[in-house]
């Protein structure tokens, strides 16, 4: 499983935030009920989760990241730690020929004959390939390491590049290091802490109706209610399922 898909997909913590379907809804309690309060709060201490709390905490917001299960990791944790994308300095150094427009053409060629692409927004998938070398030195930059030599997945170059020490061992590596970075930006992050409902100004799930914090349990199973001044980030859409 790759990783880049998940890259920090960082939402913009404005004034309007949407429930996500299927999420539950509290009103918002009076001022002095709040238990904690602070600006950015994350659900998901996977690599979304973790690269939000970093990029909200280098704009000098406050962050509480809660993480469902007893650590940290996620989806990111299971995975293989392969990040694919073409046309990186890493493939030039390894003597690979490769662009983001080669891997673009590429995996539409084969999406459309697996019929993947026929109900697909094309452009989402687009921005993933434009900003995956961005992205690639966004991690770097925050001490991920990768191997020096990509390896072939799909397609129709060796475009995976793996967290060293190499594939499956680097899934653990990647996890702490961003771990680590996110503290020590100052981000708290909490394992044992699951979301019960998002808290809206009206109670209202409504489309467009402004998320303010939300109701979270405990492992001892007290609930708390926390405020969160510029928004909330669900990074919590991984097949481990434990935010």
């Amino acid at each position: 499983m790759t990783t880049n898909r998940r890259n920090f997909i960082i939402a913009s913590a404005g004034s309007a935030a949407f429930l996500a379907a299927g999420a539950s809804s509290a009103a918002a309690p009076k001022k002095a009920s709040w238990d904690l309060t602070t600006d950015v709060l994350i659900f998901g201490a996977g690599q979304a989760g973790l690269c939000a709390a970093i990029a909200a905490r280098e704009s000098k917001a406050q962050v509480i990241l809660f993480e469902k299960g007893a650590f940290c990791g996620g989806h990111t944790g299971m995975s293989g730690s392969g990040y694919y994308i073409g046309g990186t300095d890493i493939q030039k150094k390894a003597g690979i020929e490769d662009s983001v427009e080669i891997n673009w053409k590429d995996s539409v060629d084969r999406g459309v004959k697996a019929h993947r692409f026929i109900k697909r927004d094309t452009a989402v998938v687009r921005r993933v390939y434009d900003e995956g070398i961005a992205g690639m030195a966004w991690l770097e930059k925050h001490g991920v390491k990768f191997m020096p030599k990509p390896v072939q997945g799909i397609g129709n170059r060796r475009r995976v590049h793996y967290v060293a020490p190499g594939y499956k061992k680097g899934s653990p590596v990647l996890i702490d290091t961003l771990l680590k970075e996110a503290q020590k930006l100052g981000a708290k992050v909490q394992t044992e802490m699951q979301l019960d409902s998002l808290i809206t100004q009206t109670g209202e799930p409504t489309l467009g109706v402004r998320v303010v914090g939300a109701r979270v349990k405990g492992a001892d199973g007290k609930i708390i209610n926390v405020r969160a001044r510029k928004g909330v980030i669900l990074a919590t859409g991984g097949f481990a399922n434990s935010a």
